[in-house]
């Protein structure tokens, strides 16, 4: 994948970043009424907050790819630890180790910041995707919980 460059996102991925984020909404069957006028808003919060990271896959000036890095102190681990929010690869471009850069990206940032753990969720039928992260040292550690507030 030697013409697939990895970056930090910018305003003028917005509308790339929208319509990849529908995609896994879709997946994962989210819901939430806000999407559509509050997304700009999120994004803006996102890239002004140095503990985030959202991290473009680009190639040929197409974005095929995104993935959200949270960097937060954690008191159990007595240090800072990552959260990886989402992780998506658009329809077309799956299977081709997009996925996989991304992942190695935001590993090698939360190496950089110090931290000593980092976490990922995903779906109970979604194997492609614990496929990758078990490919990349991730384990099963627990279970998520979720409950909407609003």
């Amino acid at each position: 994948m030697s013409d697939l460059i990895l970056r930090n996102a910018e305003e003028r991925d917005v509308p790339a970043l929208k319509s990849l984020t529908l995609e896994l909404r879709g997946l994962a069957e989210i819901e939430t009424p806000s999407f559509q006028t509050d997304f700009h808003k999120v994004f803006s919060l996102c890239i002004d907050d140095p503990k985030c990271h959202i991290i473009v896959a680009e190639r040929g000036a197409q974005i095929l790819g995104h993935l959200t890095l949270w960097l937060r102190p954690c008191l159990s681990h007595a240090g800072l630890c990552a959260l990886i929010d989402e992780l998506i690869v658009a329809e077309g471009a799956r299977g081709q180790g997009m996925g996989r850069e991304l992942l190695e990206e935001a590993l090698k940032r939360a190496h950089e910041a110090g931290c000593v753990e980092i976490e990922v969720s995903t779906g109970f039928d979604n194997e492609p995707a614990q496929s990758l992260y078990r490919s990349q040292g991730f384990e099963e550690r627990g279970l998520l919980f979720e409950r909407d507030i609003a």
